[in-house]
């Protein structure tokens, strides 16, 4: 088994490796014969490279697409306020969220009929639709933290 614990700089071809959001926000992966098992609190993200293996292959990591719901904010809704009454609520039940555009992007982490529950609680005009996408770590992206305090 091939171990890697750190990120290559290396920018030639190397061979694709498919993971998942989970794995890649844990930083451990364990795919056939490749082992990654990054330190505590660093995350693998889509475009890293590891390597070399024994035999000098470099791995480029590649994030699964996934189910997400797409909030798109409609009519009289698509202004500042509304964006931030949306963000508001899904800061406050620590949901992983991708902003690229006019448009967020949630994992189905929880059932879709609950997850529009909440938003059609905000009283804002959205549509909604389910998609595949890759969510990963970079600009637009945010995972809720686990930490105590009151609402």
């Amino acid at each position: 088994m091939e171990k890697f614990e750190s990120k290559s700089e290396f920018s030639g071809d190397a061979e694709v490796l498919k993971i998942n959001r989970s794995d890649a926000s844990k930083g451990r992966v364990r795919e056939g014969d490749i082992a990654i098992d990054l330190p505590r609190g660093e995350e693998i993200k889509h475009g890293d490279v590891f390597g070399p293996s024994s035999n000098g292959k470099y791995y480029r990591i590649e994030i699964n697409p996934e189910d997400v719901l797409k909030i798109s904010l409609i009519g009289d809704s698509k202004d500042l306020g509304s964006a931030l009454r949306l963000g508001y609520m899904m800061g406050g039940r620590h949901m992983e969220v991708l902003i690229d555009g006019d448009e967020a992007y949630i994992p189905l982490d929880l059932p879709r009929t609950k997850l529009e529950h909440f938003i059609e609680h905000t009283g804002l005009n959205v549509e909604t639709q389910i998609i595949q996408k890759s969510i990963t770590s970079g600009s637009g992206y945010f995972r809720g933290e686990e930490h105590e305090h009151s609402h």
